[in-house]
């Protein structure tokens, strides 16, 4: 199986939230500019780059904030 690391979009939503609710809980922030969520792919086709795969996986990251920002991660 191949698989492809990718920006999550907001279609990814759905499929993420669904992941995430088995491990960890239901917040996902794909909205928030300071987090940055990344989906993994099962690729069935050699030459499927088309974004239609399943999501498998995803990471959320969250980008360094400075104090003076005053900002606090969505709950």
């Amino acid at each position: 199986m191949q698989l492809k690391l990718s920006e999550a979009t907001a279609d990814d939503a759905a499929r993420i939230a669904e992941i995430h609710m088995t491990a960890f809980g239901s917040n996902i922030d794909i909205e928030d500019p300071k987090i940055t969520v990344l989906v993994v792919r099962a690729i069935t086709s050699k030459n499927d780059n088309t974004g239609h795969s399943e999501v498998i996986g995803f990471a959320k990251l969250v980008s360094p904030v400075l104090p003076e920002e005053e900002y606090s991660e969505p709950e």
